[in-house]
């Protein structure tokens, strides 16, 4: 749960979205740039564990997690939107350790802690999404269903303990806050005291 506690506790503190609709800006780093590359040509390739007909644009898009403005932008000549994945089976062999590396540059290239892990999060979130998407396509025994639906269940869960301690962590920076503002010492009677000792006063 930690991932995820982490995740919670640096959107919420810093007032970052958390939502599906969040999606990065900027300028393109060298990592990233590389592990783009990477991507394009396994999917071109049809090396990714992922369902037939997924354009290379969305994939990007999802991928990266930005704008497709952005993708063509970058890649002006590229046909993004026109290039759709081909998968065969059996599929040509993906350089697991290769893309490990790429994705870790990449993420680490990332500046900011609450983006990173909303990449990270997305990352994830992609690859089962569009495997189970694969394994219903093509009709593979791979997806077990009742696995899939605890795994979905653990997510929930896990997600639910993060919200909750998430909640624990407010309330206690509110009661902390409270007993702060009752320590503070009152200057308003030291105000009065110096008004009735003024000599004016005794006049």
């Amino acid at each position: 749960v930690q991932s995820e506690i982490s995740y919670l506790l640096m959107s919420h503190s810093q007032g970052a979205s958390v939502d599906h609709d969040f999606q990065r800006t900027g300028r393109w780093t060298e990592e990233e740039t590389a592990y783009a590359d990477f991507l394009i040509e396994a999917f071109d390739s049809g090396k990714m564990p992922m369902e037939q007909g997924l354009r290379l644009n969305e994939f990007l898009s999802e991928i990266l997690l930005c704008k497709n403005s952005r993708l063509t932008k970058k890649m002006k000549n590229a046909k993004l939107s026109s290039r759709s994945y081909k998968f065969t089976s059996p599929a040509p062999k993906l350089d697991g350790e290769l893309i490990g590396v790429l994705e870790r540059k990449f993420l680490d290239s990332i500046q900011s802690d609450v983006v990173r892990f909303e990449v990270k999060f997305n990352t994830t979130r992609f690859w089962r999404s569009h495997l189970s998407n694969l394994c219903i396509q093509v009709g593979s025994t791979m997806l077990d269903t009742e696995d899939w639906i605890a795994s979905i269940e653990e997510m929930e869960r896990r997600a639910s303990d993060a919200e909750e301690l998430l909640r624990k962590v407010r309330r206690r920076r509110m009661g902390l806050g409270a007993r702060s503002r009752g320590a503070e010492p009152s200057t308003r009677p030291e105000k009065r005291a110096k008004v009735a000792e003024s000599p004016r006063d005794f006049d």
